[in-house]
C-alpha cells in the first residue's frame, strides 16, 4: 500500500515539476521538495496544485 502511494507521488512529481526540482520521501506521510530558484509564493502554489 505505502509503495503504491510513493509511486503515485513520484509519477505526479515527474510530470508536474521541473528536471532540477527534487522530491524526497521524508518519513510516514511526509515528503520534502527542493525547488531551486522558486519564490515561497510560487512554491506554495506548485505544492497546492500537487495536492489537488
Amino acid at each position: 500500500m505505502r509503495s503504491d502511494i510513493l509511486n503515485q507521488v513520484g509519477a505526479m512529481a515527474h510530470h508536474q515539476l521541473r528536471e532540477e526540482d527534487i522530491v524526497a520521501y521524508y518519513g510516514d506521510d511526509t515528503f520534502a521538495f527542493v525547488l531551486p530558484d522558486v519564490s515561497g509564493e510560487n512554491a506554495k502554489a506548485i505544492l497546492e496544485n500537487l495536492q489537488d
